[in-house]
């Protein structure tokens, strides 16, 4: 039995706190026992074969070797006492000679080099995929789901659309086939919202906008509502013929057509301009309710030069308590100012409902 030595117990003493710091936290404290019981005795094992143990007196340093004058284990471990071979419970970094490669337990106490490609072969991925896309059945399940194959899949769309019934379930729901689609009736669907989304444009087909519930309004072109105008183009005086001043120049009886509608614009043109004066024009309504009344406030005036009214100095303005008429209702064209060589005279009226 050797007697070891004060020396090899401060190593042994080293040792133990080097494996105290080598520890795993989440070690137990009766693992943390185990562990540095078995520390202990392999390396005074390893000592005593290696004959580093004087059984008399202080040991000394290795001597020979490329380990020479320096000790193998503990604090004084350096890379030059691990140039030997002897030291299968450390990884040597010549291992990672390629990417990649991994370390695996061997299952004998010791870690081997594995590639890449070997290392796939152990989990046996390869052949998992390789099964898994050669799978031909329509469901095959994977963990807690399943997963429908592409052949599966491409069955089950072509079998959707030559469906003749006309309906079939999806989930909760229910889609009609084409055909009952195309078939079914405006009338048929649910009342839509009140707002502009559908509306007729001038840039594309829609549905009517809403009524606006005046039964003078029309809808027009533009998809807009409004009351339509009518105008009455009158030829009073012939174009050669000299404009001179009177009244009733000439008459016009209103149609039926016009019933209820207000006079809302008057103008007038002269075929040779006056000279000198301002040719001046009134429309009056002989059958007004109460009397004969102007339908002016300000008379169709065209000024000296001018062929017409609409670029006249002082437009016309409607007298709007005279503007309405009726069916039957005479109204007469007055000739106030003619102007100097002034000649012809046309008059135009435009009526719409209030």
């Amino acid at each position: 039995m050797p007697i070891l030595s004060l020396d090899f117990l401060s190593d042994v003493a080293s040792l133990y706190e080097l494996a105290l710091s080598k520890i795993e936290l989440k070690m137990n404290e009766r693992e943390k026992f185990v562990y540095l019981k078995e520390f202990v005795k392999k390396w005074v094992t390893y000592y005593i074969q290696q004959a580093k143990i004087p059984e008399l007196g202080t040991h000394t340093h290795v001597t020979g070797g490329a380990e020479g004058g320096q000790l193998d284990h503990g604090l004084a471990m350096t890379a030059a006492s691990l140039l030997d071979d002897d030291h299968t419970q450390y990884i040597k970094h010549s291992l990672a000679t390629a990417i990649s490669d991994f370390l695996v337990a061997s299952g004998a106490g010791a870690f081997v080099k594995k590639t890449l490609a070997e290392v796939k072969s152990l989990l046996d991925w390869a052949a998992d995929i390789a099964t898994h896309a050669a799978l031909t059945t329509g469901i095959h399940g994977v963990g807690a789901s399943t997963v429908e194959s592409v052949s599966g899949s491409q069955a089950k769309v072509d079998a959707h659309k030559d469906l003749t019934t006309g309906v079939h379930g999806v989930g909760a729901g229910t889609i009609a086939k084409t055909a009952d689609i195309t078939a079914t009736k405006l009338d048929d669907f649910a009342a839509p919202d009140n707002n502009t989304d559908l509306n007729v444009s001038i840039t594309a087909h829609g549905l009517c906008p809403i009524l606006p519930n005046v039964s003078t309004k029309y809808l027009s072109g533009t998809g807009v509502f409004s009351v339509p105008i009518k105008i009455e183009y009158l030829k009073v005086i012939a174009e050669t013929t000299a404009l001179t001043t009177g009244d009733g120049k000439m008459y016009f009886t209103v149609p039926d057509s016009f019933n209820g509608m207000n006079l809302i614009d008057a103008d007038a043109a002269v075929y040779t301009v006056s000279s000198s004066g301002t040719p001046t024009v009134q429309i009056n309504n002989l059958d007004y309710a109460g009397g004969a009344q102007d339908m002016l406030s300000t008379p169709i005036t065209i000024d000296a030069s001018e062929y017409n009214s609409y670029t006249a100095t002082a437009p016309p303005v409607i007298n709007t308590s005279y503007d309405d008429v009726a069916t039957g209702n005479r109204l007469r064209i007055d000739v106030d100012v003619a102007g100097t060589g002034t000649t012809g005279l046309d008059v135009i009226l435009t009526f719409q409902l209030p």
